[in-house]
């Protein structure tokens, strides 16, 4: 069903390549490759099947919450699937997704090329515009120099007149060394107060019976010393779903059985 909900957004074709399951070509984030592909790339505990199914599915989800809550600007996100990486498309539709389930609204800011101006996601809640950059990060070594530098580089995209938040998904090896993040930011920290919280986003799979569960995990670190500070409580990740969960989504098969329910 997700599947042919991408169908309707991207067009047959590129979801054919990029995310439908037993593809030649497979995109490396979506783990979408046929059994021959898979069979020339071996891993251990191979788990891409369980976290191909999970990514389809939380990709529908995500872009049918943006396209439920009016997001402004979906032209611009769909276009960037067509012309970046998948990863950070990705994140990037989460992001907004689980910011517009906790009642944000929501804006894809088109690139523009101009300093401050070029970050992702606009969002807006109580009369107050909150820059969102978001990026991800797949160097296999977590150094604090790979996080300043980071920091440092988006710093100059998000607005210095108004509130950032900077979500960084990060691979799990990292979370391993917390540490490395808590000094790397607290030395940014200190001499920029552009930002007023650092989200670090997380995934792994979690060993369960004779196969895995996909997890989504984050950590935010806020500022108390921004420019622009807030005053209203806001902890930047997400709500909880009826189930004690993290709710980065509203979903896609549940509207489409409270509707056939309506119909009835």
């Amino acid at each position: 069903m997700a599947s042919r909900f991408l169908h309707l957004i991207f067009g047959y074709e590129w979801v054919e390549q990029k995310i439908n399951f037993r593809s030649e070509n497979p995109d490396e984030w979506m783990h979408n490759g046929d059994d021959a592909w898979n069979a020339v790339h071996p891993v251990t505990n191979d788990v891409r099947r369980v976290a191909h199914s999970h990514r389809v599915i939380r990709l529908a989800n995500a872009l049918f919450t943006l396209l439920f809550n009016h997001a402004d600007g979906f032209d611009v996100l769909r276009e960037r699937f067509r012309t970046r990486k998948m990863r950070s498309c990705f994140v990037e539709s989460e992001v907004a997704s689980m910011l517009s389930c906790k009642g944000f609204q929501i804006k894809i800011i088109k690139e523009s090329g101009r300093r401050g101006e070029d970050f992702d996601i606009l969002a807006i809640a109580n009369e107050t515009e909150i820059s969102v950059e978001v990026t991800s990060k797949i160097e296999a070594k977590l150094t604090e120099n790979t996080i300043r530098n980071t920091l440092h580089a988006k710093r100059s995209q998000v607005s210095k007149d108004r509130p950032a938040v900077l979500y960084l998904h990060v691979p799990p090896d990292w979370m391993r060394d917390r540490p490395v993040f808590t000094e790397a930011i607290t030395n940014f920290v200190r001499r920029s107060r552009r930002f007023n919280a650092f989200v670090v986003i997380w995934e792994e799979v979690l060993p369960f019976l004779d196969g895995g569960f996909p997890t989504v995990q984050m950590r935010v670190c806020s500022s108390h010393v921004a420019r622009h500070p807030l005053y209203w409580a806001e902890d930047w990740a997400p709500a909880t779903d009826r189930h004690g969960g993290m709710k980065m989504a509203e979903p896609f098969l549940e509207h489409l059985e409270a509707y056939r329910s309506r119909q009835a």
